[in-house]
């Protein structure tokens, strides 16, 4: 090893030293603060289901994994809340929430009109209350132009992606254009 190299190989081992406890004088070390562990005690999972064709609640909640006392018990404070059951439709979806290894729902949400929903709760003795809860709309507006080349419909469809407006709700608009 040359003389010049031995020299800048000092000089660096000296900076590197020198930044060492320079840094050490700077920024004193401090512990890191340490938060508390999260434990979960609870863990949920939600499933919708969907009233289908030619079905009753019961085969909904039926699905659901719930007797039929259970049922008939939902029902019954469904129906103090405000949902009629003889007036549901195919295609209304019930909203239900399973505690973590349970193979029975302890939370229903139905929407029963179109500015609120109703959510029924069981509790730990396994009896059911519920409460509907309005819904907060926000009005936004949107502004589409375009030129109808083939149709309206095709025109809209191109316009107005789903995150703007649904399918259904474009499809009901075009009928309404």
């Amino acid at each position: 090893m040359t003389r010049k190299l031995r020299i800048r190989l000092f000089v660096g081992v000296l900076g590197v030293i020198g930044l060492g406890l320079w840094t050490a004088w700077t920024w004193p070390s401090r512990p890191l603060p340490v938060a508390a562990p999260l434990i979960v005690t609870t863990a949920y999972r939600m499933t919708a289901d969907t009233v289908r064709r030619n079905e009753t609640v019961s085969h909904v909640l039926e699905r659901q994994g719930l007797s039929r006392l259970e049922i008939l018990e939902l029902v019954r404070v469904a129906q103090v809340d405000g949902l009629n059951p003889r007036r549901i439709r195919a295609g209304q979806e019930f909203q239900f929430r399973f505690a973590a290894h349970e193979s029975k729902p302890d939370r229903v949400i139905v929407r029963i009109a179109d500015e609120s929903i109703l959510t029924i709760v069981r509790d730990t003795s396994g009896q059911w209350s519920g409460a509907p809860e309005p819904i907060e709309w926000t009005v936004l507006l949107e502004h589409a132009a375009g030129a109808i080349v083939s149709s309206l419909y095709e025109t809209v469809e191109a316009l107005i992606p789903d995150s703007v407006l649904p399918r259904a709700e474009r499809d009901r608009l075009i009928d309404d254009l």
